[in-house]
């Protein structure tokens, strides 16, 4: 699907009344222009653009918006590609170095988009220049503050996936993420079981995928918390609009009071 996003201010503080921002020029008041092609290696505190797709497929620059609130924006356009953007190939990042310690951190920013049901994603990843025994560099990212992968194998660990409600409207995003904690892959862990089974599978093998205690992976059948389901409707999890209403009611869910709570986590 073809978007286009626009991001106004983004903020990163841990959870303490002292916190500071760790994030550098916030408000984009500075013309970002930095591009790398190895995130590890750009300089920390300052912005930079990493874009791996096909010339043309999607583009990442600074602009002047004309609004008197977010003057400044970063806008991320692939209405020139066939597909959603990777997460990996094409994206607007700033390695933070100072200050970061074990604890919760809270990422905030404010998006817009010209087409309601756009989506954006979000995640922090770990530099690591240390090698596994394949050669390869170990990859890992800082984990959801939320996060269980038992109660949601279908979601990720380490990526927020948000979708914006409203067109042309700006809106707050706010992520939780424990630094004391990492996974090492951004897929979910039901992506991560299938793409294993899928290569056991090629290799000959009979393959099952189960949780610890046996069963197939899906969703917990024990009921959730209102605060837990607010919290994986704002992540997307269970659709949107009269879907997610009805997807709510078969749950056992009441989407009113769900959503009473998803507006009060919002403001």
């Amino acid at each position: 699907m073809k978007k286009v996003v626009f991001a106004g201010l983004l903020a990163i503080a841990g959870v303490s009344v002292s916190a500071q921002n760790l994030i550098k020029n916030e408000k984009f008041a500075t013309e970002v222009t930095n591009k790398v092609t190895n995130p590890n290696k750009a300089t920390a505190g300052e912005w930079f653009i990493m874009n791996n797709e096909a010339d043309g497929a999607t583009t990442i620059a600074w602009e002047q918006t004309g609004d008197a609130k977010y003057p400044n924006a970063m806008k991320i356009d692939n209405s020139g590609a066939a597909k959603n953007i990777s997460w990996y190939k094409a994206f607007l990042g700033q390695r933070v170095t100072d200050g970061l310690q074990k604890g919760i951190y809270v990422l905030t920013f404010y998006a817009k988009a010209k087409e309601a049901g756009t989506p954006v994603s979000v995640y922090i990843k770990q530099t690591n220049e240390e090698k596994n025994d394949n050669g390869k560099y170990n990859t890992t990212f800082f984990m959801r503050r939320d996060y269980d992968a038992d109660s949601q194998p279908n979601a990720s660990g380490a990526q927020y996936n948000f979708k914006i409600k409203d067109a042309d409207k700006w809106t707050k995003v706010v992520v939780y993420y424990d630094m004391g904690q990492v996974v090492n892959a951004i897929s979910s862990k039901k992506a991560n079981a299938d793409a294993m089974a899928a290569k056991l599978k090629a290799a000959g093998f009979d393959t099952y995928i189960t949780t610890k205690s046996g069963t197939a992976v899906s969703a917990s059948s024990a009921k959730k918390s209102t605060d837990q389901i607010a919290r994986e409707v704002i992540q997307g999890l269970w659709g949107n609009g009269v879907d997610r209403t009805n997807r709510l009611k078969a749950a056992g869910y009441d989407p009113s009071v769900i959503q009473n709570r998803v507006n009060q986590l919002l403001k």
